[in-house]
């Protein structure tokens, strides 16, 4: 059907549906939907369940806290709190508890803690449960978990809040005014007053029709949504996130596009879905101004109800004079508005037709008027027209006053419009935009012309007349040359009836500008004109420049006349030439570029003249002029003599300029003097280097002529030269001709080819470099000469160089015979000289090279194969020096490895030894170095170890076996103890098999051989480490045998002698064994067969000490520099600690050890600067470390007067001499001190040798003498002297009591267990102060016999000393005693212990002796005006927490505490009363106003909120004895006397009784009725004191009014329809 069909829509909808917000989980109602959001709305869900009802009565499990709250959550986190359950039973039971987890999938619970095992919790203890919330969304949650036991269960409440942000965000937000087409932007401030929250703002048209994307910025517009609508309000940022507090800014750009009031409405949602409406408001306005009054009159004419134009009429006024009228401009906008007048010249088609204003005249506009001029234009042009002010600004609503002024400066008919413009307005807003929406037409009869602008016509005239001028402007004559001079005049007559003043105003012109090459004078300069006078004034002009000039003459005339302007124009000609040059292309050019050119070749190029004049221009052409300065001159010389020039440097150039130009009038003398022109030009040309076709012609106007100009260089030169063309009456054109003359050149790299020492057929070869030095091609060829010696080869040998370019020549060289070759090669270079080559050469027959290569190069262990014939190294002579270092570490073997190459054909052997420090010989064994293959395992013990490996697994599968039943009979330990002693005594094996092939019985026994020298050969070892031990002890052994001699070092060399195969190698090692520091200088001789012998100096610098330090010490750390002991902390007393510390000498001499103990080294002193004198006289600074200071004992403050103790650390023996070989041993002792804090010394032993030795030259101590001393072992020492200390069990030991308990209950008892975790016997005693007691210790181990005995319990005091030793215990037994309360003389109680009996927690000490003398009604006084005035100070009076500390004094002095605490708690009740708010603190109860046959009742609740019973009893407290807080005695008594006091109106349903405790519940309420009965009409007040035993009294004070009113009468209320009846009005 329709209807499911479109169910099965939504449907699909709802689940296709985008989620862009979380849920709305509270705080505002939601929305109402529309009909389509409507349909896809989600159900609400379900009902939250509810917690079952907690049982009576309490429960004994205390949960801590008793509601679980999780705030400032987020999505996707999961968070978890702790949730203690404590047993609070009264019984001291254990108690089962378990959680039940809640049903929300939010909420989860992890396992339940125990303290103990079994899952039981034990009284006083607590198990805890860690509570998880993982929430999906921002919601509130609830849920809850139950706790059960044996007796109940109970809920627990679990909640989730989050506070919900808040901004302080007005609904409206108003943008003001704005001009229509103008844009305002206003910001707008919030602060986040609650949670954080992220927040976007949205069109609320977007939203509610389901578009909920935001937008930055968000462009809305105040109409309609249409395509591209007008964009009025701009918001942004749409997004912001802001924390708790924080603040945050959104600006809104309103540009309104109407005028009039606008509106849009915004939606501002936050992340949880709360969504707040927002309004943007503005208004937009156009422009309004009328004027006000013109003249001091109203405005004549309106248009749409505004007078926006009028006419201001002056009167005729003088010139030079000055009217004012006034003006006044309303402003009608709400904003201010800037402005500027303008003023234009007033078209005639705009003048009105009469000055009489009977007519509305046509609008002014300003795009009808002519430009406007601007007040600095106006004064400058003489404009007779002002307003000012000329701009400002009108404020909202005001009108502004203006002054029009009006000073003809001629007579004339003035006009003007004075045009008021609006400042930074937009078209949109101008007055004249439109005519508002609410009128018809823009103007009053309904046409549709548009309003006009705001402005004024300026009529006026002045009466003056201007002087002539004739003619109005001056032409010389044209055809004049520069120079010369012309006449010419003018007229100035004087129209006015009156005398005027001209003068000729003489500007200053510039050289830039045309005129100024024009002069004029002027006769005469200036006159006075009198009326109808004319002057006759005459001009005489000179032309300085070539072309049209122009000069405009200013004549000033005075007064009320305008500056004439009489035009100037003179014409000047002059002919002119222009220098063209054309390239090789024929392309011009800027200048002759004969380019790079040869020596002694030559080349031409074109010139082109050319006359752009309309007359005739005679030339000449020649070289320029060298510099005229004396410096330029000598260049010039210097610069010809280089070039090698015979020539007079003079000639070589002519001034054509200064050349007669008579050759060009024509006639008879002209060819002479033409010649004679061209023979000093050519002259200079060729003087130049330069040939011209032609030097001098006469062009005709607008013609061109061509000449060549050919360059001719004499040497090699940079010729740089200048052509000068003159032209008669005109000026001199100037043109550059470059040319780069060079001579062709190459050059070899070198001019000597070594090749050094070559060998016969072995090819030699070079390469050289072939340079052309100049930038044009050069041909080269080499010549080699025929040698019947030795063959040459040349590639190339010859070719074409490019320019500036080089090419890598090869010469190889063939030797056919030895001896030394020099050949002599030439190359030969086209225009240029010869290079030429000489190559020596040494041709040998046989040569050795020597190499020193590294230990670890490839060569050292494999030989290079033998090599073809060839050429040996350059390098190839004596072998080199063997340097092994010049700070080589003792007994480190240093090798250094020599590689001969033979470059022969001819086989050699050498012989190579040490000279000093030879190695001596060695045992056969002893010659080769032990190679791994020697201390590998054997295959029979191979062999052995798989057999005993198989019959390991066999003796396990059969006790496997047996232990499952399957082999009975057969003993598995046997068998296996008889395999292990050697069951390889049989020929046959464990498994029946026979022995391999080979083996035999001794060689599979598995007993382990004995590690003794004889049978290592053949059996060693069976383990790797084993193996690793003999062959240390080879080598050590091996190198012992090497350092017998007892030098302290030995050069040995592998090998010794041996053979060098033709073309191969040989390899020399010479290794240095060192046990003794020092420097080693000596000498390997070798000696090889066919050649002299070689000497390679050697030397050895060694450094170290031969005497080292045994790691094998206790505390010993290698890790530190120096290396570090260290002892265990000790405290003082204790005995002293040692360590032996082993030297072993490994020199080869005796060393004598003498130590010392030294403070550590200070580390901005690390070290020292002394004078020495060397072994040369010179003065030397030496620095080295700072010098040591002997360690001092430490100060005890606590011995008498500070004594100080000896050096915590001491050695034994100090001194002692160790042989070669072998080992001494000292012991180190530490004897704490009696400071606390570590203790670092430095142990350092001076070694001493028999004789005097040359230390390194790198050895650290800086020596460069010889010296016995060794370098001396440094130990750091390091030990810490702690103070005694106990581990106690219990940081703090808690009492928790209360005074309804018995004193011997066991809370009143605690037990503190004290260990011995340090190194030594500890002596201390106890010291408890009271209200604690010491009942007695318990120890592990007996006490000292002056401590008395019980037992096992020692019964101690504060003066009895106890010993602990260490890691032992013992328990010391503390009860807390609760003070007891002093009693007053003669058995009386005093005030204090009076209120002690009532309430024990109380201080009565402002209660006065006299107030305790009775036992009745004063003692309730007492206890009521020391009782809490609400529950929460009755809180704090319930607990009380007294802190002492129990001092544990040790022999030494020192004192550890440990904080001792009792936390008293005393009942107390508290006393409220329920109402429609809730449940409340209730101290006073007022019945109000009754009739005395209407008694009242009131129903209070009792509990008790703390974990002790309460027993509690009333009794009345006489109202003059209360004094209510806050309020004097006086005005008590005052309120005493204005009420009765009388109890027995005021009935209590009962008058004592007892509340159990809360046990960790919330606790219950137990009521209590108070009736008010009264049996006579009167105000009654009584007060009643509730005493607590062992606790706080509460107060209750009981008012109320009794009278015989009938209004007072309380209706039945079945009769309340008698209250019409009855006066007043029934409640």
């Amino acid at each position: 059907s329709a209807a499911v069909v479109a169910a099965e829509k939504r449907l699909v909808a709802r689940a296709q549906a985008p989620l862009h917000f979380r849920r709305n989980p509270r705080h505002v109602p939601r929305a109402p939907l529309t009909p389509a959001a409507e349909a896809l709305a989600v159900p609400p869900p379900p009902l939250a369940l509810q917690p079952p009802t907690p049982t009576p009565g309490g429960s004994v499990i205390h949960p801590t806290p008793q509601e679980v709250v999780f705030t400032d959550y987020a999505i996707g986190s999961i968070y978890e709190i702790p949730l203690q359950l404590q047993n609070s039973d009264p019984a001291g039971l254990t108690r089962r508890v378990r959680v039940l987890p809640p049903r929300s999938s939010h909420f989860s619970v992890s396992l339940l803690s125990y303290p103990m095992p079994g899952g039981h919790l034990a009284a006083g203890m607590f198990a805890e449960v860690r509570v998880r919330f993982a929430p999906d969304s921002l919601a509130d949650y609830d849920d809850f978990l139950i706790v059960q036991t044996e007796l109940d269960s109970f809920p627990v409440p679990l909640r989730a809040r989050r506070l919900p942000p808040r901004l302080t965000l007005p609904p409206s937000l108003d943008c003001g005014y704005c001009f229509v087409g103008a844009m305002v932007r206003v910001d707008f401030d919030f602060v986040n007053e609650g949670g954080s929250g992220r927040f976007f703002i949205i069109d609320r048209q977007a939203w509610e029709s389901g578009d909920h994307t935001p937008l930055d910025p968000l462009e809305v517009s105040a109409t309609a949504r249409t395509s591209g609508p007008p964009t009025v309000f701009s918001v942004s940022p749409t997004f912001a996130e802001l924390p708790a507090g924080a603040a945050g800014r959104f600006s809104v750009r309103f540009a309104p596009e109407r005028e009039g009031p606008l509106a849009h409405a915004l939606v501002l949602v936050c992340d949880n879905c709360e969504v707040k409406e927002l309004t943007l408001t503005g208004t937009g306005c156009v422009a309004s101004l009328q004027l006000e009054s013109v003249g001091g009159r109203p405005p004549l004419f309106q248009q749409n109800g505004r007078a926006v134009q009028d006419t201001l009429h002056f009167d005729d006024v003088s010139v030079h004079g000055a009217v004012s009228l006034p003006l006044a401009v309303q402003n009608s906008t709400p904003l201010p508005i800037d402005f500027e007048w303008h003023l234009h010249a007033l078209p005639p088609q705009l003048l009105p037709l009469t000055r009489s204003p009977t007519a509305v005249a046509a609008p002014l506009r300003a795009e009808e008027l002519p430009g406007h001029l601007s007040a600095d234009e106006a004064r400058r042009l003489g404009f007779p027209f002002a307003v000012e002010p000329a701009g400002g600004t009108i404020a909202a609503g005001e009108t502004a006053s203006f002054v029009v002024h009006y000073s003809p400066l001629a007579v004339r008919l003035a006009s003007a419009a004075a045009m008021f413009v609006p400042l930074g307005l937009p078209l949109q807003s101008m007055p004249q935009a439109g005519p508002p929406d609410n009128t018809p037409g823009g103007t009053p009869n309904g046409s549709s012309e548009a309003p006009a602008e705001l402005g004024l016509r300026l009529l006026g005239r002045g009466v003056s007349e201007q002087v002539q001028l004739e003619p109005l402007a001056l032409l010389a004559p044209g055809g004049a040359s520069v120079g010369n001079t012309l006449a010419c005049s003018f007229r100035l007559t004087n129209p006015n009836a009156s005398r005027r003043q001209w003068r000729w105003l003489q500007e200053t012109l510039s050289p830039e500008d045309p005129g100024c090459a024009l002069h004029v004078e002027m006769m005469p300069s200036g006159g006075c004109l009198e009326a109808g006078e004319t002057a006759e004034v005459e001009v005489t002009v000179c032309g300085g420049a070539v072309g049209v000039l122009r000069r405009t003459l200013l004549l000033g005339v005075s007064p009320a006349g305008e500056t004439l302007r009489l035009p100037l124009e003179m014409r000047v000609a002059s002919p002119a030439v222009v220098l063209t040059p054309l390239s090789f292309a024929g392309v011009p050019s800027p200048a002759l570029d004969f380019g790079l050119m040869s020596l002694g070749e030559t080349r031409e190029l074109t010139l082109c003249l050319r006359n752009p004049t309309d007359a005739l221009a005679p030339w000449t052409l020649g070289p320029g002029a060298l510099p005229k300065s004396a410096d330029g001159r000598a260049r010039a010389a210097a610069e010809a003599q280089a070039a090698a020039l015979e020539q007079d440097v003079e000639a070589s150039f002519v001034d054509t300029a200064s050349l007669p130009w008579s050759w060009a009038d024509g006639g008879e003398a002209a060819d002479a003097s033409r010649r004679a022109v061209e023979a000093i030009l050519h002259a200079a040309a060729g003087a130049a280097g330069l040939r011209l076709s032609e030097v001098t012609g006469i062009l005709p106007p607008q013609s061109e002529a061509q000449v060549t100009v050919v360059v001719d260089p004499a040497a090699v030169q940079s010729m740089r030269r200048t052509l000068a063309c003159s032209v008669r009456h005109g000026s001199t054109a100037h043109l550059g001709a470059v040319a780069e003359v060079v001579q062709r050149a190459a050059c070899l790299s070198k001019s000597e080819l070594d090749f050094g020492i070559g060998y016969v057929k072995a090819p030699l070869k070079g390469l050289l470099q072939l340079r052309n030095l100049t930038r044009v091609p050069t041909a080269f060829e080499f010549e080699a000469p025929e040698t019947g010696d030795a063959e040459l080869l040349i590639v190339p040998s010859g070719g074409v160089l490019a320019p500036d370019a080089f090419v890598d020549v090869t010469f190889q060289l063939t030797p056919f015979a030895a001896g030394k070759r020099s050949l002599l090669i030439g190359c030969s270079v086209e225009g240029g000289r010869s290079i030429g080559l000489r190559i020596l050469v040494e041709v040998r027959g046989l040569t050795l090279s020597w190499e020193e290569i590294m230990p670890e190069d490839p060569r050292a262990f494999a030989l290079p194969p033998l090599d073809e014939p060839h050429a040996p190294p350059a390098e190839a002579g004596e072998p080199p020096p063997l340097n092994f270092g010049a700070a080589v570490p003792i007994f480190e073997a240093t090798t250094r490895v020599l590689l001969v190459t033979n470059h022969s054909a001819v086989p050699t052997t050498y012989h190579a030894a040490a000279a000093a420090y030879p190695a001596p010989d060695l045992a056969p064994d002893d010659v080769a170095l032990p190679s791994a293959a020697s201390f590998s395992l054997s295959a029979s013990m191979a062999a052995a170890i798989a057999a005993r490996e198989r019959e390991r697994l066999r003796i396990e599968r059969r006790r496997a076996r047996a232990m499952a039943g399957l082999d009975d009979g057969v003993s598995v330990a046997s068998s296996s103890r008889q395999s292990l002693r050697g069951g390889g005594r049989s020929r046959q094996t464990a498994a029946g098999g026979s022995l391999p092939l080979g083996a035999s019985a001794a060689s599979t026994a598995l007993a382990a051989p004995r590690l003794s020298d004889r049978h290592e050969s053949s059996q060693p070892f069976f383990s790797v480490s084993g193996v690793n031990v003999a062959a240390r002890r080879a080598l050590a052994q091996r190198e012992a045998a090497l350092l017998s001699g007892r030098q302290g070092a030995a050069f040995e060399v592998m090998p010794r002698q041996g053979d060098i195969p033709p073309w191969g190698s040989a390899l020399i090692a010479v290794v240095a064994h060192t046990n003794m520091w020092g420097v080693y200088n000596d000498e390997l001789r070798i000696q090889v067969d066919g050649l002299s012998d070689f000497t390679l100096p050697m030397r050895l610098g060694v450094v170290g000490c031969p005497v080292r330090l045994h790691d094998a010490t206790l505390g010993l750390s290698l890790r530190t520099a120096p290396p570090t002991v260290t002892w265990a902390p000790a405290p003082h007393g204790a005995a002293s600690s040692h360590k032996t510390i082993r030297l072993t000498n490994h020199g080869p001499e005796p060393a004598t050890v003498d130590w010392g103990v030294y403070e550590p080294p200070d580390s901005s002193r690390l070290t020292s600067a002394r004078l020495a004198v060397a072994s040369d006289g010179r003065v030397q600074l030496r620095v080295g470390t700072a010098a040591r200071t002997p360690a001092r004992g430490a100060v005890a403050a606590s011995l008498p007067g500070g004594a100080e103790q000896p050096c915590a650390f001491s050695v034994q023996p100090r001194t002692a001499v160790v042989e070669p070989g072998k080992e001494g041993r000292f012991v180190v002792s530490f004897a704490p001190p009696p400071l606390v804090g570590p203790t670092d010394c430095r142990l350092v032993a001076h070694l001493a040798h028999p004789h005097a030795v040359v230390p390194a030259a790198r050895d650290r101590r800086g020596l460069d003498a010889a010296t016995s001393e060794h370098p001396p072992i440094e130990l750091a020492l390091h030990a810490d002297a702690i103070a005694p200390g106990l581990e106690l069990s219990e940081e703090k030991l808690q009492f928790e009591v209360s005074p309804v308990w018995p004193e011997d209950a066991p809370c009143y008892t605690k037990v503190l267990t004290m260990r011995n975790a340090q190194a030594s016997v500890l002596r201390f005693s106890l010291a408890v102060p009271a209200p604690f007691v010491l009942r007695g210790v318990d120890s592990s181990c007996p006490q000292a016999s002056r401590v008395q005995h019980e037992g096992l319990r020692a019964v101690v005091s504060e003066a009895s000393v106890l010993e602990l030793p260490p890691r032992e215990t013992l328990t010391a037994t503390i009860t807390f005693v609760p003070p007891r309360k002093r009693r007053g003389r003669r058995g009386v109680p005093n005030a204090a212990s009076d209120a002690d009996a009532l309430s024990e927690h109380e201080d009565a000490s402002s209660v006065a002796p006299s107030q305790a003398t009775g036992v009745g009604s004063e003692r309730t006084s007492v206890a009521a005006r020391n009782s809490p005035a609400n529950a929460q100070d009755a809180a704090l009076f319930s607990r009380e927490e007294i802190e002492e500390d129990l001092a544990i004094a040790f022999a030494n002095g020192s004192v550890q505490t440990c904080p001792l605490a009792a936390l008293v708690t005393k009942p107390f009740m508290q006393l409220s009363r329920s109402d429609e708010e809730g449940r409340a603190f209730c101290g006073a109860v007022h019945f109000g106003v009754h009739h005395v046959d209407c008694p009242q009742a009131v129903e209070l609740q009792l509990s008790n909120p703390t974990e002790v019973d309460v027993h509690w009893s009333c009794k009345h407290l006489p109202i003059a004895k209360h004094v209510p807080p806050g309020m004097t005695a006086r005005r008590a008594a005052e309120l005493a006397a204005e009420t009765t006091d009388r109890p027995e109106v005021f009935l209590l349903g009962q008058r004592e009784g007892s509340i159990a405790p809360k046990r960790g519940r919330t606790p219950a309420l137990h009521p209590l009725s108070v009736h008010f009965h009264a049996a006579e009409a009167g105000r009654y007040r009584s007060v009643f004191v509730f005493k607590v035993r062992h606790g706080a009294s509460v107060k209750l004070e009981l008012t109320g009014e009794a009278t015989y009113n009938e209004e007072d009468y309380d209706a039945d209320p079945r009769e309340r329809h008698l209250q019409l009846m009855l006066p007043g009005t029934l409640s």
